[in-house]
């Protein structure tokens, strides 16, 4: 792909640059993740109807004013009279109790996750960094080398090796025999380089850094050593789980709770504002009215219990298409259904009230591009495509420093390569739409900074 870019020569002398060996994975979106379990439980009710129907078919025991809900209670106690299971309605015993489990889950009518302990902190729109303890500065792809990233002068700024190290030996102090010094820690957080966004520059919050989680990488990982290391990380009173286990290495992530807030606070360094905590649905519904201002991106929502983790952006920056489920989930069925499904629609109007922009145009949300605009129909729209393009922008330092280390061709080759992976372009056709984009896109940037730059020769 790149040779179609650019001269051979150029790509020869293209630098390789060194990857980010811990790169801070994306959350899922909360109003995406909510759609789906919403459709899985509607998915599980049609299987409950469809007993019902065998059932009635075999047995006809039961009256038809039975309201949907006493049904559901007793398919899931077996309580029918002595009526039995219809033998001829299923394959085997396994069926049945499949049946019943489902049928007991969606009686509770509570989801089990919507009361799960939740702690939320602020979602900061700047651009991801992380800072190893080794002093070395890693944006969220590749390494930095230079003394400015995103157009902020990182000295200064930026947590220094010794900051760091603080942070590993307060977490890991624990551990003897070695373990400190074969382990690595790299902090994350957001370098403010939006200072106009939400009000950044009135918060005094412009060309600052904000923490916001870490990443503990231990070699040759025993199941001792993990044991270990789970202790000592429950100890310290830390939110963390695993995101890598294998024989070479183990990776955790350290999410923000007041525990590492404080570590952090020890060595100097701010963290994203924590903004309370309780079950997911309670959390968010107390935050609802913060977040229908629009006053900031969103809130970052994570649990201690099994690493979940989920990102609830306001209604101008969600884009993932978590509102048109969500809206459809509402229209498409009687809440008589929803309420059997176990669906909760306070939460779901929840979601739906935050993620409604204050102007909507269905029309230009939905548009698909086609044969009119590119050749070929295409799964994105040109407003995904536009979102993707500035959202790879910020996985990497400025046009401006690739252009003035003449690495144009470079900074084409990664956003196209980040493009793919945000929209999922799996075909030759979609990629080929995107490649072209983005080299334009890039290209008419830096014929203006070529401009700009001869006239000021």
């Amino acid at each position: 792909m790149l040779q179609r870019l650019c001269s051979k020569r150029k790509v020869k002398n293209m630098a390789v640059p060194e990857k980010n060996p811990t790169q801070w994975t994306n959350f899922e979106s909360l109003s995406v993740w909510y759609a789906n379990r919403c459709q899985d439980n509607l998915n599980d009710l049609n299987v409950i109807v469809t007993f019902i129907q065998k059932w009635w078919r075999f047995q006809r025991k039961l009256k038809r004013p039975i309201k949907g809900v006493t049904l559901i209670g007793r398919i899931g106690r077996f309580s029918m009279g002595s009526a039995k299971p219809p033998a001829k309605a299923f394959n085997n015993d396994d069926d049945v109790r499949s049946i019943r489990g489902i049928a007991r889950r969606l009686q509770c009518n509570v989801d089990p996750k919507l009361q799960q302990l939740f702690r939320a902190h602020e979602k900061l729109d700047g651009t991801n960094l992380g800072v190893r303890c080794d002093g070395a500065v890693f944006g969220r792809r590749i390494r930095i080398y230079g003394e400015t990233y995103q157009g902020v002068d990182l000295e200064g700024v930026v947590p220094c090796d010794e900051q760091v190290r603080g942070i590993k030996y307060d977490m890991l102090d624990l551990f003897t025999d070695g373990f400190y010094e074969t382990s690595q820690l790299m902090i994350y957080g957001e370098l403010m380089c939006n200072p106009n966004k939400f009000d950044y520059s009135q918060r005094c919050m412009g060309y600052k850094y904000y923490c916001f989680g870490a990443m503990v990488t231990i070699q040759m990982p025993t199941e001792k050593l993990c044991r270990q290391m789970d202790t000592v990380l429950r100890r310290k009173g830390l939110n963390f789980h695993y995101v890598v286990r294998n024989n070479d290495h183990a990776v955790y992530r350290i999410m923000l709770n007041p525990a590492f807030q404080r570590m952090l606070d020890g060595q100097g360094i701010s963290t994203s504002p924590l903004l309370g905590k309780g079950t997911l649905r309670q959390v968010c519904l107390d935050l609802k009215a913060m977040m229908m201002t629009d006053g900031f991106e969103g809130v970052v929502l994570t649990a201690p219990i099994e690493g979940t983790y989920f990102k609830w952006k306001t209604s101008i920056e969600d884009k993932s298409g978590g509102f048109s489920a969500l809206s459809e989930l509402s229209q498409s069925y009687s809440s008589f259904v929803l309420e059997l499904a176990g669906i909760d629609m306070e939460f779901v109007q929840c979601l739906i009230e935050v993620a409604t922009p204050k102007e909507r145009s269905d029309h230009t949300c939905n548009q698909i591009i086609t044969s009119r605009h590119f050749g070929s129909s295409t799964n994105f729209t040109a407003e995904d495509l536009d979102a993707a393009y500035k959202s790879a922008l910020t996985k990497f330092d400025s046009l401006e420093a690739y252009f003035e280390r003449e690495e144009q061709w470079s900074i084409i080759q990664y956003l196209q390569e980040e493009v793919h992976m945000d929209l999922s372009a799996m075909t030759q056709s979609d990629q080929k739409i995107i490649n072209k984009a983005v080299k334009s896109r890039v290209m008419a940037e830096y014929k203006v900074w070529h401009k700009f730059q001869k006239s000021g020769e």
